[in-house]
């Protein structure tokens, strides 16, 4: 039994496929580091912050229809970082003093919520690829 060749792949397939593995590979590492420097409650809320990017994405972009389901989903589960956030006393890293965590909280923030929103685009818009490129 013979493998299917890649004949079906053009050469701006294979390139748009290489520019989103880069990107996937990029953003994951700066969300990483990201996260690093963020206490977890904070991170926890920014995190559940792409379900509700997502839902916006999916509105505009796929002309999607909001259901109970999808607003509920998306209420629930940050709820529950709401309650992970102020359950939580003191979970800033070790060793740092106010003045040191500062910068690299505000970076953090940041690259956490340009995580969110470009990956919840990014995820929206592979959802309008044709199916001709999937057989």
């Amino acid at each position: 039994m013979s493998r299917p060749s890649f004949s079906g792949f053009s050469t701006r397939l294979t390139l748009q496929s290489i520019f989103i593995g880069m990107f996937l590979a990029i953003s994951n590492y700066l969300i990483s580091w990201g996260t690093s420097y963020l206490p977890i409650s904070t991170s926890s809320l920014l995190l559940s912050s792409q379900l509700a990017f997502n839902l916006v994405f999916s509105i505009a972009m796929v002309k999607q229809k909001v259901t109970f389901t999808n607003l509920n989903c998306v209420i629930l589960l940050t709820l529950s970082s709401v309650l992970l956030a102020l359950s939580s006393s003191d979970d800033r890293p070790l060793g740092l003093t106010r003045r040191d965590r500062w910068l690299p909280a505000v970076a953090g923030f940041n690259l956490v919520l340009g995580w969110n929103l470009a990956v919840a685009g990014l995820y929206t818009q592979s959802s309008l690829c044709p199916s001709d490129h999937y057989e």
